[in-house]
């Protein structure tokens, strides 16, 4: 776990350091509060995390990797995630998600995490 965690900060760090610009239309909410912060780099980490503890709670109260696999989005780089600034130290994450043999979404799912606490709150579930 502390190996996946120093790679993850590690990883963070190269994708600050090579100071691409990002269009602020790209950007979700979440990266733009994070980047605004006076604290922005441990911003950026906690928002990747909030992004992890998303996918993970999404994938098991849908039944797990073995039913359920989160949109791509959820993956990838924050600026791409569908991610809202919820006030109160909330982030929400709203991304849909299919089976593990489809491309086609059955379910929407949002979760919030909140990033001072790590309170993890699964808001709604919505079939297809």
């Amino acid at each position: 776990m502390k190996l996946i965690q120093t790679i993850f900060v590690l990883t963070s760090i190269l994708l600050v350091s090579q100071a691409r610009p990002i269009k602020a239309q790209s950007m979700n909410e979440c990266m733009v509060q994070a980047r605004r912060n006076s604290n922005s780099f441990s911003e950026l980490i906690k928002l990747g995390r909030a992004q992890n503890l998303a996918r993970q709670t999404a994938e098991v109260t849908n039944g797990g990797l073995g039913k359920y696999r989160p949109d791509s989005s959820m993956y990838g780089p924050m600026d791409g995630t569908p991610c809202t600034v919820n006030g109160d130290d909330i982030w929400t994450f709203t991304f849909k998600g299919t089976t593990p043999s489809s491309d086609v979404s059955f379910v929407e799912t949002v979760v919030m995490v909140n990033h001072q606490t790590w309170e993890i709150m699964v808001d709604n579930t919505r079939l297809y």
